[in-house]
């Protein structure tokens, strides 16, 4: 497993975290083995530091909200922008998803879950399957709540968008962006 173990990424904690993250997808056995614990005199006790260590655990996340916030940006002025050109919901919607998208991406892939060249056309393919999924259940929730409900179209967006921000991620992370050839997700 030393091969498997050399591509996970990080240090100390965090090193431990991507390793049990990504330990649970893999096909072998994992198993716990008690060990004790020894520290030498200069060596006192957990070297855990609560708030940097959780604060790189969640850096991964805190990357796919900045991602989600730019790309969430572009939408919404796109699809008012298109709205306001078009007078056409599902056309503003449709192409406002699209380039979003795009960006959205590119921002993913390089920036959030660390792509590379072999993973691109699979996670590409996978990536804009989901998109056409979002953006199905985008249009029905806005559709939805702005002429049943008579909400306002940016309001009809906001819980549009709230909603679908952690199946978006969830998907991503499982599904879309992973390193090809290996049995397990990609966790950074």
């Amino acid at each position: 497993m030393l091969p498997w173990l050399l591509t996970i990424e990080g240090n100390r904690f965090v090193y431990e975290f991507n390793l049990l993250l990504k330990a649970k997808l893999i096909s072998e056995e994992i198993v716990t083995i008690p060990i004790e614990t020894v520290y030498d005199g200069s060596n006192k006790g957990s070297h855990f530091r609560p708030v940097i260590d959780s604060f790189l655990v969640m850096v991964p996340f805190l990357k796919f909200i900045f991602s989600s916030l730019s790309a969430g940006i572009l939408d919404f002025s796109l699809l008012f922008l298109f709205e306001w050109i078009t007078g056409n919901l599902f056309i503003s919607v449709a192409l406002a998803r699209i380039i979003s998208s795009v960006y959205n991406y590119v921002v993913n892939n390089y920036f959030v879950f660390k792509g590379n060249n072999e993973t691109n056309k699979r996670s590409a393919l996978k990536y804009f399957l989901l998109v056409i999924v979002i953006l199905i259940f985008n249009y029905a929730i806005i559709y939805t709540l702005t002429n049943s409900f008579l909400v306002s179209i940016f309001i009809a967006k906001l819980v549009a968008e709230c909603i679908l921000f952690i199946v978006s991620y969830i998907a991503q992370k499982l599904f879309v962006f992973y390193r090809a050839g290996h049995k397990f997700s990609s966790f950074s």
